[in-house]
């Protein structure tokens, strides 16, 4: 590996609420989803603006993904 500067320069989304985000995941709009240590998965417009709570899995979602059919998959520490 080189080092190199390619994270100087990131944009950090802000969460309204919570805490340890682990993964994120882009639907086919564009639109950021990720999830945090209470259950909650956030979604963020493509700019990062306009975070809501698009869904809460009452566990510890740790993984997303999307399908081929745009249905969001979640590997849940505690729910599975």
């Amino acid at each position: 590996l080189t080092p190199n500067e390619r994270l100087a320069v990131v944009e950090r989304l802000e969460l309204p609420d919570g805490h340890g985000p682990e993964d994120v995941a882009l639907d086919s709009l564009g639109r950021i989803y990720g999830g945090v240590q209470d259950g909650r998965i956030y979604r963020f417009q493509p700019d990062g603006s306009g975070a809501e709570v698009f869904a809460n899995t009452g566990g510890r979602p740790l993984g997303l993904h999307f399908d081929r059919r745009g249905n969001l998959i979640v590997a849940d520490a505690y729910r599975g």
